[in-house]
């Protein structure tokens, strides 16, 4: 697999440690080029609605999977839907919604090839032991 990645910050010592992936330094070539695209980024206004219509319909050359463990608000969910159903997408797999828990009428729910999870995507059996691990660091710190 040929990774490339895109970020506001480009972060050197992660690109030198990780020579197989390729920075690019324009997200449209993510959108030209990528076969999945895999979000890892905060909300902010600058990454609101950051998948939409304008780049589901206009940018996207390759009919990707988008998979997204950022945010839920990174994507327009009408945009996602649309796009999936004129094959502008492959696929959407997200462990994240804009509002959660996730709703019963959500509109995302029984979508084909829609893969929500319940945002359990941080939760590896390492970070569950490093979370454990913290909390008894912090309580042993407080009661020191």
């Amino acid at each position: 697999m040929q990774v490339i990645a895109f970020d506001l910050f480009r972060d050197e010592e992660f690109l030198t440690a990780h020579p197989e992936v390729a920075f690019v330094d324009d997200i449209n070539e993510i959108y030209k080029n990528a076969d999945i695209i895999s979000l890892h980024l905060p909300h902010t206004s600058k990454t609101e609605r950051l998948i939409n219509t304008d780049v589901i319909f206009h940018k996207l050359e390759r009919c990707p999977i988008i998979i997204n463990t950022s945010r839920g608000m990174l994507i327009d969910v009408d945009a996602i839907i649309e796009g999936l159903e004129k094959e502008k997408i492959r696929g959407y797999l997200t462990d994240v919604l804009a509002k959660e828990p996730i709703e019963q009428n959500d509109r995302l729910k029984g979508i084909a090839n829609v893969i929500i999870t319940p945002h359990v995507g941080s939760r590896t059996y390492q970070s569950v032991v490093r979370q454990g691990s913290m909390a008894v660091m912090n309580l042993l710190e407080l009661l020191g």
